[in-house]
């Protein structure tokens, strides 16, 4: 090889034996040669071609956002649920000083009579197995 010439090899395997036996159309794709300053430029269009662009970051970034923008409607949602919770207990311990019990046991409903018991073992059976 001439001075200043790069080669890279990579595994090879399976497609290292086709070429030997003259079977691969395509170079093997294991081994690449560059010559004179071309690995340096390869080097660079690859990290060219690689680097976190402002787009791929947001790209990558907009999941996570998602996530946490659900994370606190969620938050927000529970607050809500426990601040009307402790609003409304504190009214019915404000009015319960100055009206006491009788106005919320009376507004409870009368339990009903349950409807005729059926045993468990009553219902319909199966044929299988019994």
């Amino acid at each position: 090889m001439a001075p200043g010439t790069w080669v890279v090899a990579f595994g090879g395997g399976r497609d290292a034996s086709r070429q030997a036996r003259g079977r691969s159309r395509l170079p093997d794709p294991g081994r690449f040669v560059f010559t004179g300053g071309s690995m340096v430029n390869w080097i660079s269009r690859w990290a060219m071609r690689h680097a976190p662009t402002p787009e791929k970051t947001a790209a990558s970034m907009l999941v996570t956002a998602r996530m946490e923008l659900f994370a606190a409607e969620q938050r927000v949602i529970d607050a809500k649920l426990r601040a009307s919770y402790w609003s409304t207990r504190v009214a019915f311990l404000e009015e319960v000083p100055q009206q006491g019990i009788d106005p919320w046991v009376h507004a409870l409903p009368s339990p009903q009579p349950e409807a005729e018991f059926t045993p468990l073992g009553a219902g319909p059976r199966l044929a299988a197995g019994t």
